[in-house]
């Protein structure tokens, strides 16, 4: 496929995936003290003014301080400084550890973080153990960092300890008694998975190198957090501004949470390890930038952040739609709220200017929940303070709900109600959990999946007394949902109490949302995205610098893990002509239409292997496997199964037999989706490349040998065969037969269905933020005549076969869906609204299946 210029192969722009930052700490007593003696030197900040173990620090950003929303860099920051002194430590450095007490045991988590100017920087050493330095000092910032950081960190440990007591078992006797289905495990602290694996470093200035060019970010990989000197500017620091510090010490929560379970039962293999976000028009980023302002008001109940620390790059943001920053037309009025997905990439500083940045999508995260805490304070009579502590506690259970790699998303559950959220924690035939692939893309964290979950959990606080006790007017279930209405987010038909689990998904409670409560939630049929009906249906990136910097990120991230060992590390094979030819790794970026009148956000499309297939010709299961022999389990071929709506091929195309069209379908049939995702449940988890372990990435729950042969997933490219007879779609392992290639010549050598084409494992989903009514995803994030960026999120990765033959047509079964899909998420001939069960995920039903077919060219 071309694309529309070489403009196109040349703009392709590798945005590095950037998160924000991991603080542990113990919360200090102390707080704030007066001066004890007058020292003479005011608010100047010399070392004699203050007590051994004080300083001072900034308590706001200095356009807060100074009361002047357009002071500029250059200022005195000694005039914001107080005679009061701040307790910062007794330590001899800028390090602290976390500790609590539950249960009356204690806890203590030592080297949670420490905060240097840069990373071969020395630790800064108090001056008669005082930590008093000029307001103007590289040595001032990093201390005012420590005591932030220090101070939100405490905040969130109070918050956990509290969430762990109130739902804990043990907690009725002490202090707590909600003891409902909690996602927090009863093993948080002993497992220490209350804080991160390794000391979190935080950076106060860190250098042009080790920012990446980017403003303030968190590493989840190598655990530190960046606050650097805007390049632009010549006394601007991302850490003069408290709000900002705040902002981006609570990516580093979401990091923790998001895997919390995770380490809590000792999952903490590189595999299991998950990010919450992966960059641009990734909705969880979106929703974890959101998030993050909001933590921002929760530290000083402000509905701004960053008027000092990003405002000076035009770039703060409201949270509230009484900011005046908004656009006319924007209020708290019931039709006019920051809602979704009108407001998707809005951004007030620059509202005509079209854009793809999850800091502004995720505003309207950060504008509902801060509605909210006004809504618990007005109306259920409850104190501004501990509202917002209701609404973040609600916000650790859904993450730490929704990054579940145990699958069971309660430790609370009753006997035999396993994997209930995200598969299953079995491993694939490559070794990867399921669960981990399941909450990466196949049933991903997005907007009306963390709403929906949310939603659950303070509808649990608010219908328990003994955790939240209105005094006024009752706040219930339908409040909420005319709340997440108003703002665009009752994207959800039912709860999901049940979760998505095979033995209870669709049985046991299940609470349904008020459908008279969804007057402004706009959900759209799957039926409306398909390709463009233009000529150019993708574009092709093949230039090899830009794709090898693609790999090169998503391999850094833990995302991509197995490239085929055929295809050339300096990418020579990459022509850059915008075509696909042998040797190459491209980049695809379909081209898809929304013919609907209403806009569709959360876009994603998928090239990962799924249950489209039918194994036949295959010889039974041996009793044991051949002395050697691995590769027993290809004994048949897969056909193409045309059950979908698709309806692709015809038979007389090569489409497998429906063998079992009019009874109840059994495993191996077209109509039948692979319950494990073709992994057998009893399977160990020690099982890595033996016959057993092969046998076991096969097979599905509870059947006999034969059946157990027939659940095989499919890679999504098939081949069109030709011969002088009959033109047909095939597997590639069949055309590599009818050919006689050696499989040995395949892109994996023992993986003989995607011999010659291959959507490489962790770069085969593409996300797009949103599509227009009648419009494409380009013409919808840029301004006319502009070219939007091509990045590791938005483009689906494929390798091709060094010898593949020049020619050869290939149809990629792709899979789409979107956030605001009225049929992708749950069953719609269920009269209950429930959630599809997360095997259906393997399968066609939940999404749009979108061909993509193009031809070798030399």
């Amino acid at each position: 496929m071309k694309m529309k210029g070489s403009a196109l192969v040349l703009l392709l722009a590798l945005i590095a995936i950037s998160f924000l930052a991991y603080s542990c700490i113990k919360k200090n007593s102390g707080g704030v003290r007066s001066v004890s003696r007058d020292s003479g030197n005011g608010n100047k900040n010399y070392w004699n003014s203050v007590d051994v173990g004080f300083g001072r620090v900034l308590h706001d950003n200095p356009r807060i301080l100074s009361g002047n929303p357009d002071l500029q860099e250059g200022v005195d920051f000694s005039t914001f400084l107080t005679r009061e002194q701040d307790f910062i430590t007794t330590g001899t450095v800028l390090e602290n550890s976390c500790s609590a007490t539950v249960f009356e045991i204690n806890y203590n988590y030592y080297q949670c973080f420490k905060v240097l100017q840069a990373s071969d920087a020395t630790p800064l050493l108090p001056v008669y153990g005082r930590w008093a330095f000029d307001p103007s000092s590289n040595e001032f910032l990093e201390v005012h960092t420590y005591y932030h950081v220090n101070k939100v960190v405490g905040k969130f440990q109070e918050l956990l300890a509290e969430l762990y007591t109130r739902g804990n078992p043990r907690g009725a006797a002490n202090g707590g008694g909600g003891n409902y289905l909690t996602s927090i495990p009863p093993n948080l602290y002993s497992s220490k998975a209350y804080w991160l694996e390794s000391e979190l470093m935080v950076y106060s200035n860190c250098t042009t190198e080790e920012s990446k060019n980017e403003y303030a970010y968190y590493d989840p990989v190598l655990n530190y957090l960046c606050l650097p000197k805007h390049p632009d500017f010549t006394t601007l620091y991302a850490s003069q501004d408290p709000t900002v510090i705040y902002h981006e010490v609570q990516h580093a929560f979401a990091s923790l949470l998001f895997n919390l379970r995770g380490r809590a039962a000792a999952m903490t293999s590189a595999n299991a390890k998950l990010i919450m976000g992966l960059g641009g028009a990734h909705e969880g980023s979106a929703l974890g930038e959101g998030l993050s302002d909001f933590v921002s008001y929760m530290m000083n109940q402000r509905t701004h952040i960053g008027e000092w620390g990003i405002g000076l790059l035009g770039a703060s943001r409201p949270m509230s739609e009484e900011d005046p920053m908004h656009i006319p037309g924007i209020s708290r009025d019931d039709d006019s709220r920051l809602s979704y997905p009108f407001y998707v990439n809005y951004d007030p500083n620059f509202p005509k200017e079209p854009g793809e940045v999850p800091h502004y999508s995720g505003s309207i995260v950060a504008h509902f929940l801060v509605a909210l805490v006004d809504e618990l304070t007005s109306i259920c009579g409850i104190d501004r303070g501990k509202a917002i502590n209701y609404v973040y506690q609600a916000i650790m259970e859904a993450l730490v709900e929704l990054g579940d790699v145990t699958a069971k998303g309660s430790s609370n559950m009753a006997a035999g109600d396993v994997d209930r959220v995200n598969m299953s924690s079995l491993l694939d035939a490559r070794g990867a959990y399921l669960s981990a692939q399941w909450i990466r893309a196949i049933n991903p964290l997005n907007y009306r999946r963390f709403f929906q979950t949310f939603a659950k959990y303070m509808n649990t606080y608010l219908s328990n007394a003994s955790i939240i006790a209105c005094t006024s007017s009752t706040y219930n279930q339908d409040k909420l949902e005319k709340l997440l209405d108003k703002y665009g987010l009752l994207l959800f038909r039912s709860y999901n109490d049940n979760g998505n689990g095979l033995s209870a998904g669709h049985s046991g409670t299940l609470t349904k949302v008020n459908s008279i409560n969804r007057q402004r939630s706009v959900l759209i049929s799957k039926d409306y995205i398909s390709l463009t009906p233009e000529s150019t249906k993708a574009y092709v990136f093949d230039v090899a610098e830009n794709m090898g910097g693609i790999v090169s990120t998503l391999r850094s991230s833990g995302l991509i893990t197995n490239v085929s060992p055929l295809i050339p590390g300096s990418l020579h094979y990459n022509n850059g002509n915008g075509k696909i030819s042998p040797g190459e790794i491209v980049g695809i970026l379909p081209v898809l239409k929304n013919s609907s009148n209403s806009i569709m956000a959360g876009v994603q499309v998928l090239a990962n292997d799924w249950d489209h297939g039918r194994l036949s010709d295959w010889t039974p299961l041996p009793a044991a496997y051949p002395s050697g022999d691995s590769k027993a389990i290809y004994s048949g071929d897969l056909k193409i199964c045309n059950t979908f709506e698709d309806k692709f091929p015809l038979e007389s195309e090569g489409a497998a037999n429906t063998i079992n069209a009019s009874a109840t379908p059994v495993a191996g049939d077209c109509e039948y989706i692979t319950r494990m995702n073709g992994v057998h449940k009893s399977c160990s988890l020690t099982q890595t490349n033996s016959a057993a372990s092969d046998y076991c990435s096969l097979s599905n729950n509870e059947m006999n040998t034969a059946q157990m042969r027939q659940e095989m997933l499919m890679p999504v490219c098939v081949v069109q065969y030709r011969d002088v007879n009959e033109t047909k779609w095939i597997s590639q392992k069949a055309f590599r037969e009818s050919v006689g290639f050696d499989q040995s010549k395949c892109l994996i050598s023992d993986s003989p269905f995607d011999c010659f084409v291959r959507a490489i494992p962790g770069g085969d989903q593409a996300l797009y933020s949103k599509i227009n009514p009648n419009s494409t995803w380009a013409k919808s994030v840029v301004a006319e005549g502009s070219l939007p960026n091509f990045a590791s999120w938005n483009l689906l990765l494929f390798e091709i076969n060094p010898r593949v033959p020049p020619g050869t047509t290939f149809d990629c079964r792709l899979r789409a869906r979107f956030t605001n899909c009225d049929d992708c998420w749950h069953d719609k001939s269920r009269s209950d609204g429930d959630d599809y069960l997360d095997y259906e995920y393997s399968g066609g039903n939940p999404y749009k299946i979108i061909h993509f077919q193009f031809t070798i060219t030399d």
